[in-house]
C-alpha cells in the first residue's frame, strides 16, 4: 500500500485510508478536479492542502488518495484559483482533469461525516 514518508514529518502514510473526504457544509459541486500531487505522502501535506482550500467558498469537498499521490476535487466553477493555490504550496500539484461532478459522486460526498463529526 503506501511507505513510510519521506519528508521529515515522522509519519507513516500507510496508517492513512486510501480515500479521505472532508467537506464544508453540504458538499455541491458541478466539477470535479483531479490533481496528482507528487510530494504528498503523509497526513502532514494533507493538512496544508485542507488549510489552504478552506475559505474557499467554490470547493464542495476534497477526496485524498495519500499513497497514489492523488487529490479530487468536488467544486464550482473553473478549477484555475484551486490549481494556483495549491502551486503556492510547492508539492507539485498538476491538475489531471476535470469533468462534470456526477450524482453518484455528490451523493459519496454528502454521506460522509465533516472533520468537525470526525474529532
Amino acid at each position: 500500500m503506501g511507505k513510510p514518508c519521506t519528508d521529515q514529518c515522522s509519519c507513516d502514510s500507510t496508517n492513512t485510508p486510501d480515500k479521505t473526504p472532508s467537506r464544508q457544509n453540504e458538499a455541491q459541486g458541478d466539477s470535479l478536479s483531479v490533481y496528482t500531487i507528487p510530494k504528498m505522502d503523509c497526513p502532514s501535506e494533507e493538512r496544508m492542502i485542507r488549510m489552504a482550500l478552506a475559505e474557499s467558498t467554490t470547493v464542495g469537498a476534497l477526496f485524498f488518495d495519500l499513497p497514489g499521490r492523488k487529490l479530487e476535487i468536488l467544486h464550482d466553477g473553473p478549477a484555475d484559483p484551486i490549481t494556483d493555490k495549491l502551486a503556492t504550496l510547492g508539492l507539485g500539484a498538476t491538475l489531471e482533469e476535470t469533468r462534470e461532478a456526477d450524482q453518484t459522486t455528490l451523493n459519496a460526498a454528502n454521506q460522509q461525516p465533516t472533520e468537525a463529526q470526525e474529532a
